[in-house]
């Protein structure tokens, strides 16, 4: 299993009032902004709709933005390093073929939903 992966019996749920990210069964109300169920799209759905684009904002730094928006949508930022690279929060969408980084620092413990 590569390390994007989840295993077989997770499901993944993002939350289209917000973007929150939800591992494993789904919650009555969204843990974040309180939406109901009915808001909720499986995440390999969300990862047909939303896709994950980036804007150069210098040589080293690029802007990570979901496309459409996706929620209260966050600045995210992708930093490369020397040697690699670092996100600044993360997009509240995902896709698979997003180039991996060494880290992903958070600004706001609730955007660790959506990494």
């Amino acid at each position: 299993m590569a390390n994007h992966e989840l295993p077989e019996n997770h499901q993944q749920w993002v939350c289209l009032q917000c973007g929150y990210n939800m591992i494993g069964e789904m919650p009555d109300l969204c843990p974040f902004c309180g939406a109901r169920h009915d808001q909720f799209m499986a995440w390999d759905a969300a990862e047909k709709t939303y896709h994950v684009t980036t804007r150069a904002v210098t040589d080293a730094v690029s802007q990570l933005l979901s496309v459409p928006k996706l929620g209260l949508e966050h600045a995210a930022y992708r930093i490369e390093t020397g040697d690699s690279a670092v996100w600044i929060d993360s997009p509240s969408a995902f896709n698979r073929n997003l180039a991996p980084v060494q880290s992903i620092l958070f600004t706001h413990h609730h955007f660790l939903g959506a990494s």
